[in-house]
């Protein structure tokens, strides 16, 4: 927690009616009224504002004192990616002084020195709480960040920071090989950079998958700013055929998104004769890929199940194996599988295969599954039940 201290020694002390306070006239007599050491104690927040300089925040603080030391400082805690950002802060007070008179004293404390002085928190709110519950809310400035180095504008900062933007609309622009979003955020005097951070998909043929826009500026000002993004599919990684023909949900600020359908994509490396059912691309990249299962039988005489499939493909390598699930405790078991299909096929021809999975490379050979059933779960809620041997 970023924090620094600003010291007050109260020289006099302000007596209650019904209070007894020493007043420190001699070292002698304040050494009998604090403890040396400093440690922390409560302090309640009445108000907060800025400093007329717009460098300080001007704390007004009451606490039991009045023949000690007191050091101020502030403790930044967590921040809503908001824009502009809100923050919370807690009041640090510390303190040796040993009197109960009631004191009320402004704390200066330098936003350099609560590391407030970055372009991050520009025009953003800061609720600091004191004790009792006590918190109050202060208006930071907006501020021309710190570091900026030669050529940097007013308002600007050599360092980048992330900031909210909210989409618009979006598009696949083919020509480019790129996202094209549409997009409103603060700004006017700074720099400003966009980039995807795919996240989670699924495993649907094509896939759908989600991802959030980031967007690193250096800049402070506060002009409303429309402008367009544009993410290469590659700088994003998504030119990969995982993607291929999928749907991508972008995420901005404010809850706004748009969906982008991405194109149709080549395997990477793919070499010359592909079509062929089974073919390989040289492509050792596989992913997963959704197969709907027709039928499926055991096949005694090779030890194996041999399931009927369908998906999409026709020009790359595909694979197959179960992921044996949860089994019923009964007498025999009855368990539950799923079928694993994996591919570097990009090609989109409607395939009818036959995967043969043999019972010992599954770890259906075990005793423990010995005339058990076996229902098998692929794509779209499909299934197959086989008796095992």
């Amino acid at each position: 927690m970023p924090c620094q201290k600003f010291r007050v020694a109260f020289i006099s002390c302000l007596a209650l009616a019904g209070t007894a306070c020493r007043t420190p006239d001699s070292s002698a007599s304040k050494l009998r009224e604090s403890t040396g050491a400093l440690a922390e104690a409560g302090a309640t927040v009445n108000s907060a504002k800025m400093a007329s300089d717009g460098q300080s925040i001007i704390v007004n603080v009451s606490h039991g004192g009045g023949c000690g030391d007191h050091d101020y400082s502030l403790a930044v805690g967590a921040c809503q990616e908001t824009y502009p950002v809100s923050c919370s802060a807690k009041l640090i007070h510390m303190t040796n002084d040993g009197c109960e008179a009631l004191l009320t004293a402004d704390a200066v404390i330098k936003l350099v020195d609560a590391k407030l002085n970055d372009a991050y928190y520009s025009g953003g709110t800061l609720r600091i709480s004191g004790a009792g519950n006590s918190q109050a809310s202060v208006k930071l400035p907006v501020l021309t960040g710190s570091g900026g180095g030669a050529g940097a504008g007013p308002g600007t900062s050599g360092a980048m920071f992330i900031a909210g933007a909210k989409i618009l609309s979006g598009k696949y622009d083919a020509a480019k090989g790129s996202i094209e979003l549409e997009v409103s955020y603060g700004g006017g005097c700074g720099d400003h950079a966009f980039e995807l951070k795919v996240g989670a998909c699924q495993e649907t043929s094509p896939v759908g998958c989600t991802a959030e826009l980031i967007h690193k500026t250096n800049d402070a000002c506060e002009a409303l700013v429309a402008g367009k993004a544009s993410i290469k599919l590659k700088d994003a990684k998504l030119d990969d055929a995982y993607y291929s023909k999928g749907g991508l949900v972008i995420k901005g600020s404010e809850g706004s998104k748009a969906s982008i359908k991405l194109p149709a994509l080549p395997l990477q490396g793919g070499g010359s004769g592909g079509g062929a059912v089974g073919g390989s691309t040289g492509n050792a990249n596989l992913f997963p890929g959704g197969a709907k299962i027709k039928g499926a039988k055991l096949r005694a005489d090779k030890k194996a199940i041999e399931i009927d499939v369908t998906h999409g493909g026709g020009c790359g390598d595909h694979e197959y194996s179960l992921k044996i699930g949860a089994c019923q405790e009964t007498f025999p078991v009855s368990c539950t599988a799923d079928l694993v299909h994996m591919t570097n096929d990009g090609c989109e021809a409607l395939l009818a295969q036959k995967a043969t999975i043999v019972l010992k490379d599954a770890g259906l050979s075990e005793s423990y599954y010995s005339k058990g059933s076996l229902t098998i779960k692929g794509a779209d809620g499909s299934k197959a039940t086989v008796k095992l041997p």
